[in-house]
């Protein structure tokens, strides 16, 4: 499209809104920056369970991962979450209508249907009648509100189902179907689309000839298998493809079956016993007899140009689970990894052709992580420059605020537990030095990661909980561990005992929560926890003479059965927050304002869900009161000491594990999570709309950049500030650009 020139004046900004409102029809793409909406960049990328181009625009795309839907609006450059009303975040499978591109189907593992009529904005269930469990989602493509859904409820009960009306309603679909078939995939004839052909799990392929009323068998010449995989060739009527996968006490494999003939017959096409089952099989919609496979372990992309009589391997990554192809430019192809079960660095993603699967490069930027996030410490010389411990794949080092990630293990002994991070602290005092907890004891770094080495001498258990700093005297750690606290003095050289006072029977009465300390006076400490004798109890102890003898400060006070956070308030330390299940197992949260001597709760204003602890508590080291609490999948922030809290959990999609403020730039928040890797989110107020050269001022020349970035016709780095590509514009964000031309930035703030 021509580019919008400058022989403009404000009289015609009207005219440009227009302009504006018309491209929100057709290719806008731009949005608020990114700011007060949770981000995750890593480490590890998640992994993909089902990938799709948008047919009617196919810059678009979507993924379906285990923590939600991903969409690109850059062919695959940049991703964005976009969960929004997904009660379920494990998604198997996801569907476009043809029809209406902004209608989209998410099919959950265990929450059953979703439905989005704004390009994924948001979704509502659309599962009533259907089972919980979803493996398959086809749409007519001349009927696009008719669709058929492969479900599942668990055990032996499973079904396919048909909507006529958009998934309003359903009706089993199931005549001529073995009872209870777990059927996994779905495909219909593009030509004649009353023929539907569905693959189970264990009974290879049926078809119907009737728009799903009934169904035969159609497994001529093929195995006793179940399919992952059927494709329909929309060029050559009557030809499809059947893929499957085995695996066996000795081998993987798998293979790719051919019929001409509506599935009458089969013949082999592909036959891979011993390389790798198919999990995909896509056919190019416009050149007759082109077709690709793709592959589990080896992490083959299969080619053929002759309808598979001869093939040609392309080696992309491991574990393709995934494999979609762009329909009007069918050299370029994406393909959805996995990295098998249990992957140690979360390595699924996305990667992408643009030469029929010649060559490939990496497509993930801003897909969700995938890791379990345990632990983080900041680099206060470095600022930026972050760790992140995990559960099972030790530790990561960010030196971009957490925009990228790497591994920092070396020395780390994974096969003894040092993969499992339970603490990271670091003492800027120079020489830098950062520790971790691990279940292997504690481990130490003087190069920023890149080594480490075991520091467990006179520890009497290695199993460490918690692992802190006294920063009030560099060089003075603690260490929780299975057997109590324990001291060093010489930078975790030597460690002794330092649990006077605490439980005796540490091992089997009590569960180590928090241990933390107060930054302004020396060898003041305080240990969270949860003892178990008759009932079980949530304490915390306190120490004033550096884990010289502990106390209990809590007997009495605070009626948690279950601790799950302690935190001190850095800019106020007699302040301290404690949170856990109470005893009629709801949420509590308790505050102390006079080092530990009383107690108030402080919970009134926070949604009090019943077994769902607290997970994560932060204080704002520079701004007293200003809190930060995970509960579940949401993050809720008080700016008056917990009174008084509001919601801040926009583009969250796994559950919160911790919370860590950037000391530097404390309107940083960082979120570890359970299955999404490290969250962040910038607070402010949001950027004036349409100011492209950040002086709070929007003009007709920025208003005609905008445009042109837009259309296309002008890089999304030629407007830096007010807006970036990443989802798409709406009319208010239109409207809100115009009136900052017109009347000035501050009016839209």
């Amino acid at each position: 499209m021509k580019a919008v020139s400058r022989k403009l004046n404000t009289s015609v900004v009207g005219g440009i809104a227009v302009l504006f409102a018309a491209v929100l029809v057709s290719r806008a793409q731009i949005a608020l920056a990114g700011r007060n909406v949770w981000t995750s960049h890593g480490p590890g990328t998640t992994g993909i369970k089902a990938l799709i181009v948008d047919p009617s625009a196919t810059e678009r795309l979507y993924a379906a991962t285990a923590v939600g839907v991903t969409k690109s609006i850059d062919a695959g450059a940049t991703w964005n979450t976009v969960s929004t009303g997904l009660t379920n975040l494990h998604v198997n499978v996801i569907a476009v209508d043809p029809c209406t591109s902004d209608t989209l189907y998410a099919g959950t593992d265990g929450g059953g249907l979703f439905k989005s009529t704004n390009g994924g904005s948001s979704w509502s269930s659309t599962a009533t009648g259907l089972y919980d469990y979803v493996e398959a989602v086809a749409i007519d493509p001349t009927a696009c509100r008719t669709l058929y859904v492969a479900t599942a409820a668990g055990g032996d009960v499973a079904g396919l189902f048909k909507s006529s009306n958009g998934g309003e309603s359903w009706e089993l679909s199931s005549t001529g179907l073995p009872g209870s078939t777990f059927v996994t995939a779905i495909a219909i004839d593009p030509k004649t689309p009353r023929i539907v052909y569905v693959t189970t799990v264990n009974a290879a392929v049926f078809v119907s000839t009737d728009a799903g009323k009934t169904w035969s068998s159609a497994n001529v010449g093929l195995p006793e298998v179940g399919g992952t995989a059927l494709a329909v060739d929309p060029t050559v009527t009557g030809t499809l493809y059947f893929g499957f996968a085995y695996s066996n006490f000795c081998c993987v494999g798998g293979a790719v079956f051919k019929s001409a003939d509506g599935g009458g017959s089969w013949s082999t096409a592909l036959d891979l016993t011993n390389k790798g089952g198919v999990m995909a099989v896509v056919v190019d919609p416009i050149t007759p007899g082109l077709l690709y496979a793709g592959t589990q372990y080896a992490g083959n992309v299969y080619k053929s140009t002759d309808g598979g009589v001869s093939w040609s391997p392309h080696q992309v990554a491991p574990y393709i689970t995934a494999v979609s192809i762009d329909p009007t430019a069918p050299a370029t192809l994406y393909v959805g990894t996995n990295d098998g079960p249990g992957s140690p660095l979360g390595k699924g993603g996305i990667f992408k052709s643009i030469d029929s699967a010649s060559t490939w490069v990496s497509a993930s930027s801003g897909l969700p992580g995938a890791l379990n996030i345990s632990a983080m410490a900041f680099d206060r010389t470095t600022p930026g420059t972050l760790y992140g411990g995990t559960s099972d794949a030790g530790v990561f080092k960010s030196s971009d605020a957490g925009l990228t990630w790497r591994p920092a293990n070396t020395g780390l002994p994974f096969d003894n537990g040092a993969n499992n991070i339970s603490a990271l602290a670091l003492d800027s005092t120079p020489p830098s030095i950062l520790y971790a907890g691990t279940s292997a004891g504690v481990f130490r770094s003087t190069n920023g990661g890149d080594n480490w080495r075991s520091t467990i001498s006179g520890l009497t258990s290695t199993l460490v909980r918690n692992l802190i700093i006294d920063p009030t005297a560099p060089g003075t750690l603690y260490a929780w561990t299975s057997n109590g606290v324990s001291k060093s003095t010489n930078s975790a050289g030597t460690w002794k005992p330092a649990s006077t006072g605490l439980p005796s029977d540490l091992a089997d009465i009590y569960s180590p929560v928090a241990l933390v300390v107060d930054p302004t006076k020396h060898g003041t400490l305080y240990a969270g926890m949860t003892r178990c004798t008759d009932v079980c109890r949530g304490s915390v102890f306190k120490s004033s003479d550096g884990g010289g003898v502990w106390t209990d400060i809590s007997t009495g006070q605070i009626e948690i059965n279950s601790l799950a956070t302690l935190t001190i308030d850095p800019a106020a330390p007699t302040t301290l927050y404690v949170s856990g299940l109470g005893d009629d197992v709801v949420s509590r949260f308790y505050k102390s304002t006079d080092g530990g001597q009383t107690w108030s709760t402080v919970d009134s204003d926070l949604p009090l869900m019943p077994y769902t602890a607290f997970s994560a508590l932060a204080v704002d080291p520079t701004t007293s009161g200003t809190l930060y609490a995970g509960v579940g999948g949401s993050v809720f922030t008080s700016t008056d000491g917990g009174n008084v809290w509001r919601a801040l959990d926009t583009g969250l999609s796994s559950r919160v594990t911790l919370l860590a403020i950037d000391p530097d730039a404390p309107q940083r928040v960082y979120a570890g999570t359970l299955t999404g890797g490290v969250f962040d989110i910038e607070q402010g107020s949001p950027p004036c709309v349409g100011d492209c050269n950040g002086d709070n001022s929007a003009t007709v020349d920025e208003l005609i950049t905008l445009v042109n970035i837009a259309l296309g016709n002008a890089p999304s780095s030629g407007c830096t500030q007010g807006v970036t590509e990443g989802a798409e514009v709406d009319v208010t964000l239109v409207i809100q650009a115009v009136n900052n031309a017109l009347n000035g930035c501050s009016s839209s703030h």
